[in-house]
């Protein structure tokens, strides 16, 4: 079965903590993974380098746009990272997402 995995930089880790948590809560993801890396790109012509925090959120297909307008509500940058990919996952870990993850809000 192919589900949704959405990928999110966020500024720290409470930021990431935040996003997931509401999201689980909510039912929208089923699960989700945050990590710390390092990211470097041109902002306002100057070159940044910011420690940020990779966020990879797992959901079913039908509920990806939804999520994503979640996390744009409640992201603090003016132009966040949201980035999603259709994957194969095993007959029994798409059983158990649909176990977890209900009708969008």
């Amino acid at each position: 079965m192919e589900i949704t995995l959405i990928t999110v930089l966020c500024s720290d880790a409470a930021q990431a903590k935040h996003i997931a948590q509401r999201l689980i809560d909510n039912r929208l993801v089923a699960c989700a993974n945050y990590a710390s890396t390092t990211s470097m790109y041109v902002w306002d012509d100057s070159l940044q380098e910011h420690d940020e925090v990779v966020l990879t959120l797992k959901t079913l297909s039908s509920h990806a746009s939804v999520v994503v307008q979640e996390i744009q509500t409640m992201h603090s940058y003016t132009t966040p990272y949201i980035a999603s990919s259709l994957v194969q996952v095993s007959d029994a870990y798409a059983a158990w997402m649909r176990t977890q993850v209900k009708n969008p809000l």
